[in-house]
């Protein structure tokens, strides 16, 4: 698990860079622009944004409220742990675990939100009247940030997802060696 909370930013980075990179290209070649506020595919990232911090803050209330001691357990190997500096790692259980990951989720859900929304309204009130390279290269950037943000909120909702769909309800393997 611990590999795999250190690929997701990086590939999400490389996956954002390249679905820019498609945006910015079809931008110069074909004039089909991402914030136009005609855009359907804008107007579709932004309604999911809208709705996705109330779905993860309803699942971290009910996670952190879940009364269940196995929650509570630290997790089988290999174990998440948070990494303080001159402290031994703090390893985390099922209930930190899915608290901190489901908090992060909504974190950058609403931060997605504002940066869309802010793109969609500069971009709509005609606010970004500077050079052509320079807004290429503003357009190329917000493009990256927003996809960025999105393919690291549907990496981690999967992962969420899996967990709390499969992994949760396999027993520890101390549990199975006890009956």
């Amino acid at each position: 698990m611990n590999v795999l909370l250190i690929l997701i930013p990086s590939a999400t980075f490389a996956r954002g860079l390249v679905i820019s990179l498609v945006f910015l290209y079809l931008k110069l070649k074909y004039q089909i622009d991402l914030f136009d506020k005609n855009s359907s595919l804008i107007q579709s990232i932004s309604g999911l944004v809208q709705t996705l911090p109330g779905f993860y803050i309803a699942a971290l209330a009910a996670i952190a409220t879940f009364p269940s001691t196995s929650m509570n357990n630290p997790m089988p190997e290999p174990t998440p742990y948070l990494k303080f500096p001159n402290n031994d790692p703090d390893l985390l259980n099922r209930r930190r675990f899915l608290c901190y990951m489901f908090a992060y989720l909504a974190y950058i859900s609403i931060v997605a939100l504002f940066i869309t929304s802010i793109a969609i309204f500069m971009y709509g009130n005609d606010l970004l009247k500077v050079p052509s390279i320079l807004y290429f290269f503003a357009y190329f950037f917000v493009c990256l940030v927003i996809y960025f943000l999105l393919i690291q909120i549907a990496l981690l909702t999967f992962v969420g997802l899996w967990y709390l769909g499969e992994r949760i309800h396999l027993n520890d393997p101390q549990d199975i060696e006890d009956k």
